[in-house]
């Protein structure tokens, strides 16, 4: 199959297939007297079968494996026109869901709530492709993880929450390499839940030291490139609202720094900066200012 082009803006337009000549008596239509009646018809009909793909575009995106948490922080911090069907079991979110994040001044910021992945999800198990397809033009990435750990089921392995973090790591880069230099924030949630913050603690611990810790995890689980993490943060999306208030002003203070580096950016060089290379932009920023885990 030819891959097409990709349509950004409204108003843009791509060409799946070349009309054929105006009515005729040829073709069953009534065209006005003249010359134009003695004419043949182009013979040529173009046929194409077209896939259309839908990719969500959005500010924020959340990701995480299921059960996670991510529509229950979707519903405590955002306005949507969907509801979010929350529950103690995966797999409640079975498409991307929309929200708006509404801020005093009158900023508005976009966020999807991405169905869990799982495990080979960039092999497209599980329906992966048609989640990480809406990750392509998301600005920003919230990385969901539960305290706790997780197993999809008892066919498969318990994963660490640091094993979690890796894996959706893993996922994202096999998936699409230029996701992983997207801005991250980490979210460790269920915070409220037995020994959290005694988990809590080791894992940012981990995370912060993370070049040491993973020569001593399997391979399959290292990522060639790690997450561009800006922040960690813990959060209780079902019980405490302070730090689902608190995530919602630093999603917005992070995406602020994404918007400012591009623009800095495109000041230096008006006439050879598009939009298409926004990732690779912040890449090199990222890299110019040494970013490590905060």
């Amino acid at each position: 199959m030819r891959k097409g082009r990709e349509i950004y803006e409204e108003g843009d337009r791509v060409l799946v297939a070349r009309g054929g000549d105006g009515g005729s008596p040829t073709n069953g239509f009534m065209p006005q007297l003249g010359e134009a009646c003695t004419k043949l018809i182009n013979p040529h009909i173009y046929k194409h079968h077209v896939k259309i793909i839908i990719k969500t575009i959005s500010d924020v995106s959340l990701v995480g494996f299921p059960n996670a948490g991510k529509s229950t922080l979707l519903k405590a911090i955002a306005r949507s026109r969907f509801k979010p069907r929350i529950a103690a079991y995966p797999f409640t979110t079975l498409s991307p869901l929309m929200g708006t994040l509404e801020y005093p001044d009158l900023r508005t910021i976009s966020i999807v709530d991405l169905p869990g992945l799982i495990e080979m999800a960039h092999a497209n198990r599980g329906l992966g492709h048609s989640f990480l397809r809406h990750v392509e033009r998301t600005k920003i990435l919230l990385i969901m993880i539960d305290v706790q750990g997780f197993q999809l089921d008892h066919k498969n392995p318990y994963r660490t929450p640091l094993e979690t973090f890796l894996l959706l790591n893993k996922e994202l880069e096999l998936y699409d390499p230029l996701l992983v230099y997207k801005p991250a924030m980490v979210l460790i949630n269920k915070m409220d839940t037995k020994n959290a913050t005694a988990i809590y603690d080791r894992l940012v611990h981990d995370l912060q030291n993370i070049k040491d810790v993973l020569p001593t995890l399997p391979e399959e689980m290292r990522p060639k490139q790690l997450l561009q993490v800006q922040e960690i943060a813990g959060v209780s999306a079902k019980k405490n609202e302070k730090s689902v208030a608190y995530v919602k002003d630093r999603i917005r203070v992070l995406l602020d720094l994404y918007t400012d580096e591009l623009c800095a950016e495109n000041a230096t060089d008006l006439a050879t900066v598009d939009n298409s290379k926004d990732e690779k932009l912040f890449l090199n920023k990222l890299k110019e200012h040494n970013v490590k885990l905060v």
